[in-house]
């Protein structure tokens, strides 16, 4: 559909700003949400499933630009609760090796992500 790698790069900017810009906002929710980790996660995972549809249906760079933001959003409910929980379900003294883990795999996934799916784009 087009998009420049200008625009593509100026998606990431707006990623980085919207969770610096939101995050203070959306603190004080999150902190009454924080008594149940598991429906601050379910929030979280349905705002992403929005935002991928929002995605799927996109034919110009504003349907990425609004499914970015939403996107966004959901990071900021789904990422602080997930190192909480694997502290939390970790045995007494590993909770660090447990988060980073966590924390590992969502890296991987990200470094992973984008190299499988070019693969694919250029196979198919």
């Amino acid at each position: 559909i087009n998009i420049s790698l200008k625009q593509y790069s100026l998606l990431w900017t707006i990623n980085g700003a919207v969770i610096v810009l939101g995050q203070p906002l959306l603190n004080g929710m999150l902190k009454h949400l924080s008594a149940s980790l598991k429906l601050q996660m379910l929030i979280g995972i349905a705002i992403f499933i929005a935002s991928f549809i929002i995605v799927g249906k996109a034919s110009a760079f504003t349907g990425f630009l609004v499914a970015m933001i939403i996107l966004t959003i959901g990071e900021m409910f789904i990422w602080p609760a997930v190192p909480t929980v694997a502290f939390s379900l970790a045995p007494k003294g590993r909770e660090g090796f447990y988060q980073g883990i966590v924390n590992s795999t969502a890296t991987g996934g990200k470094m992973i992500g984008p190299l499988l799916g070019g693969v694919i784009v250029d196979i198919y």
